[in-house]
């Protein structure tokens, strides 16, 4: 019996795939199906990665990069670590990630 991660992801599979070419209306579908797989991981330990979504959405994994941080710019609370990408569930997780991404932000300048 397939868990509903599996079922997630073949459902995207089959629709989105179609959607896989670079115009605008290809990556707003990609876009939104990214952000509803990643509402359903939620925390670390649900993480998927960058390659996973790309195969569910029918993108390389740097599309699936460049999309992840327009979510985030869009305010989606999107966590990383080195599985992949969650939905952060929690304030102090939130937090942790707002503090590193500034070290980061800080360091490039």
């Amino acid at each position: 019996m397939a868990n509903a991660k599996t079922v997630d992801t073949v459902v995207l599979m089959s629709s989105v795939r179609a959607y896989a070419d670079s115009d605008i209306e290809s990556i707003e579908t990609a876009k939104d199906s990214i952000a509803w797989l990643l509402s359903r991981r939620k925390g670390k330990d649900a993480a998927i990665s960058s390659t996973g979504l790309g195969d569910a959405v029918g993108l390389s994994g740097s599309s699936v990069r460049d999309i992840i941080t327009e979510l985030r710019i869009e305010g989606v609370p999107i966590g990383s670590c080195q599985q992949g990408y969650f939905t952060i569930k929690s304030e102090e997780v939130f937090l942790d990630h707002m503090e590193r991404w500034d070290k980061q932000i800080r360091t490039a300048k």
